[in-house]
């Protein structure tokens, strides 16, 4: 449910984004998850596109009065190069994708600075890296970030399911014979 709330508030973004002016019929968003986009993806992107995903599996962390699963999710900026060979084309796109990125992540932080997106509470962007990225074969150069989307598991919720949580006390010591 937050990963889809956090993937719907990009593409929101990417429609804003006077760049890329993403919409139903000029594509220029993509959540890598979604089955359903893929399918056309590569018939319906136009470039400048933003592409989002998230890592598989998630890191856990627990403490004394809770749990939470820490996915990672990363945005990727994409350019499409006429030449490969024109360095100066490749560099100004990098340059652009790089640009575009950190105007999404400057509105994410706005946004939770205000906390008019309750999806972005926990995102945390510090020490993040952002790196370069290139698709030579399809004449694609870009950047991502990938970053940590934090989401609490309650505890309490989760001892319903065992049938005899209240017959163990705080004496317990198990025997391991």
């Amino acid at each position: 449910m937050v990963l889809k709330a956090l993937s719907d508030y990009i593409e929101t973004l990417c429609r804003r984004h006077i760049l890329l002016k993403h919409s139903d019929n000029d594509c220029h968003f993509v959540n890598l998850n979604d089955d359903k986009k893929q399918t056309f993806l590569s018939e319906k992107m136009h470039y400048p596109g933003v592409f989002f995903s998230v890592e598989s599996g998630y890191r856990l962390n627990g403490t004394d009065v809770g749990l939470t699963r820490n996915y990672t999710c990363r945005i990727e900026v994409w350019y499409h190069v006429e030449d490969t060979a024109n360095y100066l084309e490749i560099e100004q796109k990098l340059s652009q994708a790089n640009e575009i990125l950190i105007d999404i992540l400057a509105l994410m932080i706005n946004d939770k600075r205000k906390r008019s997106v309750p999806v972005l509470m926990g995102v945390n962007l510090n020490g993040c890296q952002v790196l370069d990225i290139e698709n030579k074969s399809n004449a694609l150069y870009g950047c991502y970030i990938d970053f940590p989307v934090p989401t609490s598991l309650c505890v309490t919720d989760r001892l319903k399911n065992f049938a005899d949580i209240g017959q163990f006390d705080a004496t317990f010591t198990p025997s391991f014979d």
